[in-house]
């Protein structure tokens, strides 16, 4: 009986010993695995590319299949991700059904943001960036020469919307190859119409609130928005979604930016006074609306830049501001795909209900000391139709609510 229990003792003792040699070895090949797991993501991180400027050649058409395509083209894994910049072959950028055809492969991506920058080059300047890929220039540095020259933004998003809605034509500016490196040329016209459209639609008749008749011309006008454009700062903020909650939400990120940013602009004597206040209060900024989301019970990333976007006609008050490009304070909410509320930071023109009030007669004044007269006059250059109905409506709310 006593060996018996000896014997059991020892069986024990083999046994966990058995025991931890199969947990070690265990162990031992679940580090091996980890070990080769993280080998093999650390290869993908090393093999994926993150390009900031995207060539696209004429020969790459059709280019939503050439998209498609691109990464067994390549053995590294390409993330569009990080596009700033669409470098175009000129044969390309100046056939508008080619170009219609790009832009419609990009918009299907939802990896290419909106506010990327277009360029186009010739044959030569393309081979020259393909070649210095490794050393590629920031691009960027172009897109800040030609809105000093023009004020005029070729993203996306503009080019996009030029597409879908036939708003004439836009411009690209050009860039050459000059002793290694890429160089502003000129601006190169894009998505035209058929001459005989641009004629009928160049000139066009109007009247102002004074029912004086004037004739304006496309390019007047959009030299008049330029103009204005450069004076003013516009507030952009984008919701999540379309959803109820999500537009609520922005509306009260919005309410407490505006209340907040008050005291920080109070008594700035220009626009650009005010972009640098922005500047400076922009990590600040973003803290209030990531506390405003907070608060509202919601957990959504918040970004707050100063950016050129393209913006409808919109009417604040008795006072409308032609569509274009403008720079303003964009506030992104969460993947910032629902409604988004605007109004004009500088001058102070953001208050609640923009449609059912009169702009106050010191906003006007302020405008009207940083406009051209011709700039001033036409925020106000009304149908008189459109301002009789307007008026009425006007007259019907105060008597229902006064």
């Amino acid at each position: 009986m006593k060996k018996k229990r000896i014997k059991q003792k020892e069986d024990k003792k083999t046994d966990r010993k058995h025991g931890n040699r199969t947990r070690k070895a265990i162990l031992g090949i679940l580090s091996v695995l980890v070990l080769l797991c993280l080998n093999s993501c650390g290869r993908e991180l090393e093999e994926r590319e993150f390009p900031d400027t995207l060539v696209i050649r004429d020969s790459a058409l059709p280019f939503e299949k050439s998209l498609q395509t691109e990464q067994d083209k390549s053995s590294k894994y390409l993330d569009y991700g990080q596009v700033r910049c669409v470098l175009l072959e000129d044969d390309l950028a100046e056939d508008d059904e080619k170009l219609g055809e790009v832009l419609l492969a990009l918009e299907k991506r939802p990896a290419f943001s909106r506010n990327i920058y277009f360029f186009t080059a010739d044959g030569k300047a393309l081979e020259q960036q393909e070649k210095q890929k490794e050393e590629s220039q920031d691009l960027t540095g172009f897109y800040q020469k030609s809105t000093d020259h023009k004020r005029e933004a070729a993203t996306l998003g503009s080019l996009l919307y030029r597409l879908h809605n036939g708003s004439g034509e836009h411009k690209i500016l050009k860039l050459k190859e000059e002793d290694g490196k890429l160089v502003p040329q000129n601006y190169l016209n894009v998505l035209k119409k058929t001459e005989n459209e641009n004629t009928a639609k160049k000139t066009k008749t109007t009247k102002t609130i004074h029912g004086i008749e004037k004739q304006t011309t496309k390019e007047t006008a959009d030299q008049i928005q330029q103009g204005i454009a450069k004076e003013i700062l516009r507030f952009h903020v984008l919701a999540n979604s379309d959803s109820e909650e999500d537009q609520k939400l922005k509306l009260e990120v919005k309410d407490r930016l505006v209340d907040y940013m008050k005291d920080i602009l109070d008594g700035a004597e220009d626009v650009k006074e005010t972009k640098k206040r922005i500047t400076e209060n922009r990590e600040t900024i973003c803290l209030v609306a990531e506390q405003e989301i907070q608060k509202q019970g919601y957990t959504y990333p918040v970004s707050v830049n100063l950016e050129k976007c393209y913006f409808p006609m919109k009417t604040y008050g008795d006072c409308t501001f032609p569509a274009g490009t403008y720079e303003a304070l964009r506030v992104c909410i969460g993947k910032a795909k629902g409604r988004n509320w605007w109004c004009v930071l500088y001058p102070g023109l953001c208050f609640a209900d923009s449609v059912n009030v009169i702009v106050p007669d010191e906003k006007k004044q302020e405008l009207k000391n940083i406009l051209t007269e011709e700039e001033y006059e036409s925020l106000f250059d009304w149908r008189e139709d459109d301002y009789q109905i307007r008026s009425g409506f006007l007259r019907l709310w105060r008597k229902l609510f006064a």
